[in-house]
C-alpha cells in the first residue's frame, strides 16, 4: 500500500493533537483515494477502518433517541445490537432509495436529483416490492 502524501501526513499530525483518533479516521477515509479492497456500494465508499457502516454509531444512536423522544417514548431502552440492526437497515434503505433516484435523474436527463426523482423512486419501490 502506498504511503500517504506529505500534505496528508501534516494534516493528520495537526488533527491528532486537536481532536483525536475519530476525526483522523474520517479524514483519512475522505482525503485518500479509494484503496483496493474497500467496497463501494451505490457510489458511497464503505468505511474500511473497522466498521461496516457509513455513519458513526454514536451519531446514529443520538438520532434514534431523538426520534423516540419525538414519538413520545423518551425513556425507551434499546439494546446495542438493536441499534446496529436499525442502522444497517436504515443505511441499506437510503442507498437503495438514492440508487432509484439516481436512475430517475438519468432517465429525465437532469444534472441533479430533484424532488420528482425521489418521488418516482418511492413509487417504483412500492411497485416492485
Amino acid at each position: 500500500m502506498k504511503s500517504a502524501p506529505s500534505w496528508h501526513r501534516r494534516r493528520m499530525r495537526r488533527l491528532k493533537g486537536r481532536h483525536g483518533l475519530a476525526i483522523r479516521q474520517r479524514c483519512r477515509r475522505v482525503l485518500l483515494p479509494t484503496r483496493q479492497g474497500s467496497r463501494i456500494i451505490g457510489g458511497v465508499e464503505r468505511n474500511p477502518i473497522g466498521s461496516r457502516l457509513l455513519t458513526s454509531e454514536p451519531l446514529f444512536r443520538r438520532l434514534v433517541r431523538q426520534v423516540c423522544h419525538d414519538l413520545g417514548r423518551p425513556h425507551l431502552r434499546i439494546h446495542k445490537l438493536a441499534f446496529q440492526v436499525i442502522q444497517e437497515v436504515a443505511e441499506f434503505f437510503l442507498i437503495r432509495e438514492f440508487k432509484l433516484g439516481e436512475s430517475a435523474r438519468k432517465h429525465a436527463g437532469r444534472q441533479e436529483i430533484e424532488v420528482e426523482d425521489m418521488r418516482f423512486a418511492s413509487m417504483a419501490r412500492e411497485w416492485f416490492s
